[in-house]
């Protein structure tokens, strides 16, 4: 698969970045993690964060198979300081990093948005 154009992303990604409590956002290839695009508001290593979100959408992906659920849609994981949410489509992972304060709601129909163009 053919990662899309930076200026694409990074047009899709803006949206996103805006809104409360996101404090970054990685487009990356999940054959190898490696960032397509990325938009953070904090001091985040964006290599980390990509790499956590596709071993996170593999593991739950492998999972999801075994218990047959068919593959994830999102993947969401909540602790005490916020969230990292992942979607997966056509071979493209978006992770997000959010804080407490971010909408789950609004992130999570963002990133549906997010990984739906991505996937045209």
């Amino acid at each position: 698969m053919t990662a899309p154009t930076s200026l694409t992303v990074s047009a899709l990604l803006t949206p996103l970045a805006r809104v409360r409590g996101v404090r970054a956002i990685v487009l990356a290839q999940e054959i190898d993690a490696i960032v397509v695009a990325e938009q953070s508001h904090v001091d985040v290593d964006v290599d980390t964060l990509a790499a956590f979100g596709v071993s996170l959408v593999r593991r739950v992906r492998a999972h999801a198979v075994q218990l047959q659920r068919g593959d994830p849609q999102i993947v969401t994981v909540e602790s005490a300081q916020g969230r990292v949410v992942a979607a997966t489509r056509r071979g493209m992972v978006v992770v997000i990093l959010t804080d407490r304060a971010a909408n789950a709601g609004i992130v999570r129909l963002a990133v549906q948005r997010i990984a739906e163009q991505v996937a045209i």
